[in-house]
């Protein structure tokens, strides 16, 4: 009975260590910061230079100066009582108009 017990453990033990190790090497693939849908892009007018852009994720704003390859969550101006819902750039004035739902 208790080499049955033993080889129970291991078996155990075994298992185990199988999730643990699954759990750290297999990562799930996640191709940009907000992680989820993005609902509307919009490129800087002077894109070509400065490398920004804007995107809404969820009801929320985000900015990059680097192409995508960091986004920053912005806050400053934006009331959060109602879902951001747009965004227009204008080239001319570089104004930013944001629409609500």
């Amino acid at each position: 009975m208790s080499k049955l017990l033993v080889n129970l453990r291991k078996v155990i033990l075994l298992i185990v260590l199988s999730v643990i190790i699954l759990a750290v090497v297999i990562q799930p693939a996640m191709s940009h910061r907000p992680h989820d849908v993005v609902n509307q892009i919009e490129l800087s007018p002077t894109y070509d230079q400065d490398n920004t852009l804007w995107i809404i994720v969820r009801s929320n704003l985000f900015k990059s100066v680097d192409g995508g390859e960091s986004w920053q969550r912005i806050t400053n101006g934006i009331d959060s009582r109602t879902d951001l819902s747009g965004l227009d750039m204008f080239a001319q004035s570089k104004d930013i108009r944001f629409y609500r739902t």
